[in-house]
Order: structure tokens, then C-alpha cells, then sequence
């Protein structure tokens, strides 16, 4: 991930630091990054995005950044002056915790967070239009989103008052979300505050990497007494590691279904007592993620 943890606030101080990387094509394959990002629905109302695009990424296999127009974003009454979040997406849940857990390791350690206050300190410099800059950071603090959070918070004193300034990283499986949160002049911004921005990202990253169906299941066969019907399997996206299956009988209409027990295999014997009713398959996908369902289409109806 890019050293970007001072960007906000120097974008608040008038330093030209936004990174220089182009907008790029993600490779084929790639879950949609931008359905992940945080989303102006996710804010209260008002809120706009100044600039989203997929960038070169670090080291990531994808990155996509989003970022909001100044001010127009808001966390409960705290209005922000700045507010940025970059999803990356890795080749494995491993090397995703493992760039979470290095973040992590050195925000723990009361030297770390100096380190990180100096690197703020370096990066405002004496480029800022407000003069010299002090810069501390706080305790870091758990989420509670996805399968890995932590946030740190930064007190940037001016000589025209304190700029605060949260910064919280997120995993989910092999995704990575990057916030920045800028608070205004004197303004509070608790680092409590990125939980209520974390928590529907996470929920957006699982959402994406869950299995996504393309095309239905479908059914095979005589629709008939003691006949055999058979379900092929549906496409999915995100690779789900397991099918599994459980057919329905339905009235002759296709409405008031409902499952049929032990019908859990692709395989259906027609029962005596489906004649005149149409059948349906539900297939479930699950990978590491999650799982979903997709349901092929009524069959006839059954013939005695």
C-alpha cells in the first residue's frame, strides 16, 4: 500500500501530494473494486465524490481510490474536510493480513506511532501555508469490521488551530480498504468516528468476494413419474469452492414451494406424489467469503 497517510491533511494545507498514478484498466477477473469503495448512499445526504478511478496499485493485484469533494461529506454531525477511501485487492487472503498485520504491528508500538508522526511532520514541512506544523497521534483502535481493523487518529496543530485527522485500515479475505478522515479547524472527530464509515465497507468488500451468480441453474431430464432430472450447475463469479443443492415442489402454477427432504444431490427422482406440481432447484455457492443462492426456473408440470 502507498505511503499516503498524510495525504488528506496535505491536501487540507495546500501541498501538492495527491499520488501521480493514472487511471488504469484492473485485469480481467478482478472482483468490482468500485462497488466495494464507500458510497455516497453509505453518508448522510449531500455528499459527493470529487474524483474514483482504478489506479496503478502497489504491490496490490487492483487498486481503486475514491474520493469525496470537501465538506461534503459528514460522519453523524462531524462535517469533513476531507475523506478518501482506496480498496486493494491482493493474490491471497495471506498476503492481504500480512500487509494488515505489518500496518498494525508498528501502530501498536508507542515508537511506531511516533514514526508515523514524523512521517506526517515531514510530509506537511515548511510547504504548508500556515506555518509550521506539530504532529501527534493517539491510541489505535479496533473496528469491529471485516476480519481484521484498526484505526489510528492524528492531532495536527497550525498555527490557525487543530486539524484532526483519522486513519483506519480494514480486511476482508484479500481486500484491503484505506480511510482517511479529515476533520475542520477545532472540530472533533472521535476515533470512533471511521467505525461508521469501516463497518459498510466491509459489508460492501464481503458482498463483492461472495459468490455472484451469472447464469441459472438449470434441469435436465423427462419431467415425469420415476423419471430422473438432473441440475447443472449455474456460473458464479469469485470462484465458490462448493455447490450444494435442494429441489422444491411447487403448485402447478410455480407458486407455494417448498423443500423437498432428502432432495439435496443434483439428482431427482420423480415421486408419485409430484404429479401435477412443477419442480425447481436451489443451488447454493460458497467460497471463504460467504454464500449465495441462485434458483433455476419452474419445470412443467409433472406427468402421472
Amino acid at each position: 500500500m502507498k505511503t499516503r497517510l498524510a495525504l488528506a491533511v496535505a491536501v487540507v494545507l495546500g501541498l501538492s501530494l495527491v499520488p501521480g498514478t493514472s487511471a488504469v484498466t484492473p485485469p480481467a477477473n478482478t472482483p468490482d473494486l468500485s462497488q466495494m469503495a464507500l458510497r455516497v448512499t453509505d453518508l448522510p445526504a449531500g455528499a459527493k465524490v470529487a474524483k474514483q478511478r482504478y489506479v496503478k496499485p502497489d504491490g496490490a493485484l487492483a487498486e481503486y481510490d475514491r474520493e469525496f469533494k470537501s465538506g461534503t461529506a459528514r460522519v453523524g454531525k462531524a462535517r469533513l474536510l476531507d475523506l478518501e477511501n482506496d480498496i486493494e485487492i491482493h493474490r491471497s487472503a495471506d498476503e492481504a493480513a500480512f500487509n494488515f498485520d505489518q500496518f498494525r504491528a508498528v501502530v501498536s508500538t508507542k515508537k511506531g506511532r511516533q514514526a508515523f508522526a514524523q512521517l506526517f511532520a515531514r510530509e506537511i514541512g515548511s510547504s504548508s501555508p500556515f506555518g509550521k506544523s506539530k504532529v501527534t497521534a493517539g491510541k489505535p483502535l479496533g473496528l469491529g469490521a471485516g476480519d481484521d481493523s484498526i484505526a489510528l487518529p492524528f492531532a495536527v496543530r497550525t498555527p490557525l488551530g487543530v486539524i484532526r485527522v483519522v486513519i483506519a485500515l480494514h480486511r476482508t479475505d484479500r481486500v484491503l480498504s484505506f480511510l482517511v478522515m479529515v476533520g475542520g479547524f477545532n472540530a472533533k472527530l472521535p476515533t470512533s468516528a471511521a467505525r461508521t464509515i469501516a463497518k459498510p465497507v466491509a459489508q460492501h468488500m464481503h458482498d463483492g468476494l461472495s459468490p455472484i451468480n451469472a447464469v441459472l441453474p438449470t434441469i435436465a431430464g423427462t419431467v415425469q413419474v420415476n423419471q430422473t432430472l438432473t441440475a447443472a450447475a449455474g456460473t458464479w463469479k469469485n470462484g465458490p469452492a462448493k455447490l450444494t443443492y435442494q429441489w422444491q415442489h411447487c403448485d402447478a402454477t410455480g407458486a407455494n414451494c417448498a423443500a423437498i427432504p432428502g432432495a439435496t444431490t443434483p439428482m431427482y427422482v420423480v415421486q408419485a406424489t409430484d404429479a401435477g406440481a412443477t419442480l425447481r432447484v436451489i443451488e447454493t455457492a460458497t467460497n471463504t467469503v460467504g454464500s449465495a443462492t441462485a434458483t433455476s426456473l419452474q419445470t412443467a408440470a409433472v406427468i402421472p
